[in-house]
């Protein structure tokens, strides 16, 4: 019998020790799987931590991230109210149990639960099942286990972002935006204590509804809290006169495509993000954007984007996606136009530009061609369609002229200048050179707003001294704890050729497409540049200084194109209006006198002086300048003594000879230079030197030992080659020869139509004088034979 005894006592002492310990394992496991832990709403903040916009979490609600700390005065008006013994007790309150059960069956009715806030929190845990007093032991049992892992201040923090106060409202962050338009931490008392009191009846905060019966409970706690000394009575007669809010307020959405963009960069919501956003130039860009949207919709132009970056942090100050609201459908409000890929036009054309006066290629004020020019049946043409023979190159690029790009281009080197584009982080260009072509540099691309303004963002960076250098070309920050090393690009330019460039583009009067000059008002010193992309589809304009990049794009996203959407007339006064008003003290970049030299130039061609030239001038340019090409536009001639006529030792006494230098183009560029350039001419040589005064001709195309790709019809037939020719004389009659075979004749404008054979020909020109020229051809149709 004592042998069972103590079996049957240790088999119930097992028993009880399993039931304990199983007990215990429901017990510690007892908290619901997913506690607090639901979607949450996108909250942006600016710089300076005030919301800008905000997105709705995934079911609807306004749940904004989790704060980290909550204002003291919430905090005393929600214990006042809720659990005065908070802090004392471990989940649960038996004292305010029991005076609920006592308050109930006074009043034969449930008047009070007698929940704590750890109580509340197992409740907002697991939905707020139904009342009743199984449920009640539950979370009683779970408050307790709650205690166990949490502090008390964590559980505040899990119970004040998560409880619900009236409509969609979710959390104390999200009700005192929604409620009083501003954050939690700069709440009054009045409205710390309403929030206070709200979940313990979520309905009665409704737009012109309840606020009597609302005010008779947030009062009564503001008397409590002055009972307790938590205010003192001044305060509480201010509190007391603070209206109850009539109506829910809308969540500012002063960035929605920039939200949006965010987003989908996979930014975490489960906490307030801060960007660099600067929320006072966000709302002075979107002023400049609805005056000028205005403007623009009367050419039925219906949308636009802005982009300013800050050029020292490399961050974003400001971020208009389009003219209109995200949800518009009718304008197509809903694209983000600062990330649509788009033709820049001419935009591009400053980083050929940098590239030549960083490799020494070219100096900013040499001369460049530009006269008509074929490239294999592709042939440029300037906006206003016409030629000025020669130009500086600093000119050209202010102008936007695009014969002088192409030709420079074609110089440079189409895949060399595709590898500058991709080292920038131009992503969208990425069909490789041989795709696109020297129409590269002439819009025949895709490449977005926020590329170009990181890209001129870059320049101007490295304009801004060796300290911003290093990261010029990084990715623009757009969120505060982020750093902007995303990439770090090994394109590197000189700041002397940077500086060179800035101040080309510094120029305020430009002429548009029709040959308007347009000037525009600024006092402030800015580089800038337009584009218009082919067909009127999209206006760009792009402006530095030392402390901003401004990028404007105009047009409509449906690509629709329309007359005057010039870079020019729709984008530049839109950017320079944002320019006036977030910069009001002009800045410019300070000469890098450590990468610049004093170089001798010519004064008529630009470039650096030559042995003949006759007027030198020294000027500040990058120190690769020092190995840019000598000038060759000077020639050596004697005169007579009157210097009125050319001579040689076998007309003239060398004794006598006046040696003069004059400056000479190429006979193509000289006869469209003439035209706007008058200048003294190559003296007439004298009478009795018995030398004929030969007249000039020259081929415009094809240029010397050229390799010319014809090519085929939509029929598949062969299409014809045009050659063109100049002469001095405008009477002139030409007769043109393939090898031996005659093809015609021609009177000004000279130009020959012909549909050779593939294969190398002699192409020769003859006057009425008898005066030739001759050129090597390839003719080739781009096909294996």
């Amino acid at each position: 019998m004592r042998i069972g005894g103590l079996k049957r006592y240790f088999s119930r002492r097992k028993l009880f020790t399993l039931l304990f310990v199983a007990l215990a394992i429901a017990f510690w496991n007892s908290l619901p799987q997913a506690l607090m832990n639901p979607d949450r709403s996108l909250a942006l903040l600016d710089c300076k931590g005030r919301i800008i916009s905000a997105r709705l979490a995934k079911d609807a609600q306004w749940r904004f991230p989790a704060t980290d700390s909550l204002p003291q005065n919430y905090v005393s008006a929600l214990l006042t109210f809720e659990d005065k013994r908070f802090y004392y007790h471990p989940g649960v309150d038996p004292l305010a149990l029991a005076r609920a059960l006592r308050l109930n069956l006074k009043h034969r009715r449930i008047i009070s639960g007698g929940s704590t806030i750890s109580m509340q929190v197992i409740r907002l845990a697991k939905k707020n099942p139904p009342r009743s007093i199984p449920q009640k032991l539950i979370e009683m049992i779970q408050a307790l286990r709650l205690e166990l892992s949490y502090s008390k201040d964590e559980i505040l923090k899990i119970y004040a972002n998560n409880c619900p106060l009236g409509a969609n409202i979710v959390g104390v962050e999200a009700a005192a935006v929604k409620y009083f338009g501003r954050r939690a931490g700069e709440l009054s008392w009045a409205e710390a204590a309403l929030l206070a009191v709200l979940p313990n009846d979520p309905s009665l905060l409704f737009p012109g509804r309840n606020s009597d019966e609302l005010k008779r409970k947030r009062d009564g706690l503001l008397l409590k809290l002055r009972e307790k000394g938590a205010i003192d009575n001044e305060s509480y007669m201010l509190a007391l006169a603070e209206k109850i809010p009539q109506q829910i307020r809308s969540i500012p959405d002063w960035a929605p495509h920039f939200a949006n963009k965010l987003l989908s960069d996979g930014v975490d919501p489960t906490k307030f993000v801060q960007t660099t956003i600067n929320l006072e130039l966000q709302q002075r860009c979107l002023e400049a954007t609805q005056i000028h949207h205005k403007r623009l919709k009367n050419n039925h132009i219906e949308n636009l984007a802005v982009l300013v970056a800050d050029n020292e942090r490399k961050s974003v100050l400001a971020y208009i996606g389009n003219s209109g609201l995200i949800y518009e459908n009718d304008n197509a409000g809903y694209v983000d136009n600062v990330i649509a890929p788009r033709s820049p036009g001419s935009a591009l054309k400053p980083f050929l530009f940098v590239s030549l006066f960083n490799e020494g290629l070219l100096l900013p004020d040499a001369l460049v061609a530009d006269i008509p020019v074929n490239f294999g049946g592709y042939q440029p043409e300037n906006f206003d369609r016409s030629y000025r023979g020669a130009v500086p190159a600093s000119e050209a690029l202010a102008r936007s002229l695009n014969v002088p790009a192409v030709r420079l281009l074609s110089r440079y080197g189409v895949q060399k200048f595709y590898h500058r584009l991709t080292q920038l982080h131009f992503n969208h260009i990425n069909k490789g050179s041989d795709y696109y072509g020297l129409t590269l540099i002439l819009g025949g691309v895709e490449c977005t707003l926020w590329e170009l303004v990181r890209a001129y963002s870059g320049l101007a960076s490295i304009a801004n001294g060796p300290v911003f250098k290093e990261y010029a070309f990084t990715e623009l920050k757009t969120i505060e704890e982020h750093d902007n090393q995303e990439f770090h690009s090994s394109m590197e330019y000189s700041p002397g050729a940077v500086y060179a460039l800035l101040e080309a583009l510094k120029e305020l009067k430009r002429p548009d497409h029709d040959g308007q000059w347009m000037h525009y008002e600024s006092a402030l010193p800015i580089a800038w540049k337009t584009g218009t992309s082919m067909g009127f589809r999209d206006a760009w304009a792009i402006g530095v200084t030392p402390q901003y990049t401004v990028g404007v794009w105009v047009g409509n996203s449906s690509g629709e194109g329309r007359p005057d959407l010039t870079g020019l007339k729709a984008a530049a006064p839109l950017m320079f209006d944002i320019f006036n008003r977030i910069q009001k003290e002009p800045r410019w970049f300070a000469m890098p006198e450590i990468d610049m030299t004093e170089i001798e130039i010519c004064q008529e061609s630009g470039f650096r002086a030559g042995k003949n030239c006759s007027h030198v001038v020294s000027k500040m340019a990058p120190f690769a300048g020092l190995n840019s090409p000598l000038c060759t536009y000077h020639k050596i001639v004697f005169l007579d003594s009157s210097q009125q006529y050319q001579v040689n030792s076998e007309c003239y006494s060398p004794s006598k000879m006046v040696r003069c230098s004059f400056f000479t183009l190429p006979p193509a560029m000289d006869w469209f230079y003439r035209r706007t350039h008058p200048q003294e001419a190559l003296p007439p040589f004298h009478p009795d030197c018995n030398i004929s005064q030969t007249p000039v001709i020259d081929f415009l195309y094809p240029e010397t030992d050229a390799k010319i790709l014809i090519p085929r019809s939509l029929g598949g037939r062969l299409e014809a080659v045009v050659f063109e020719a100049l002469h001095s004389e405008k009477d002139a009659v030409l007769f043109w020869y393939l090898d031996d075979f005659y093809l015609g004749m021609t009177e000004s404008p000279h130009k020959m139509a012909v549909s050779p054979k593939t294969g190398n020909y002699i192409l020769s020109v003859t006057d009425q004088n008898g005066k030739q020229i001759r050129r090597k051809v390839q003719i080739t149709t781009g096909e294996k034979e």
